[in-house]
């Protein structure tokens, strides 16, 4: 056998070949990190924003003056923090009934919806219920 020193064009290309399928495994995992670090900021971002709405309007004096069909209006606390540009809050407001008795006219379920410019599903929907004390 031929001693053989130092190394030939094949391992040289085999080598380069496994460490580009590396290269482009880790920075593909690292793009999807980023994505998915996004996003959930993007979650948390905007569940802070619904429940700072839903406390702004748990907080308020109960409405029963404002009553259109079954819906009550109350507007969300503006303007928006800067931190939230961007982003756009939806409350409804629904007075709550059954089959058996009429309308529960201290019970109220509020939703708030909260979406982001170019996004067109919400992002966050949080719901309370507010009750005339």
């Amino acid at each position: 056998m031929r001693n053989e020193k130092g190394i030939g064009l094949i391992e040289v290309l085999i080598s380069l070949a496994i460490l580009g399928v590396i290269t482009i495994a880790f920075f593909t995992a690292l793009g999807a990190s980023s994505r998915a670090a996004a996003f959930a900021e993007r979650q948390e971002k905007s569940r802070n924003l619904a429940q700072s709405q839903l406390d702004y309007v748990l907080g308020l004096s109960y409405n029963s003056t404002n009553i259109t069909g079954s819906n009550i209006t109350y507007k969300p606390l503006t303007p928006l923090p800067s931190a939230y540009s961007g982003y756009s809050v939806n409350i409804t407001t629904t007075l709550l009934t059954d089959n058996v008795s009429p309308t529960f006219a201290d019970l109220q379920m509020i939703t708030v919806v909260v979406r982001q410019q170019g996004v067109t599903s919400p992002i966050t929907t949080l719901v309370g219920y507010k009750v005339a004390r």
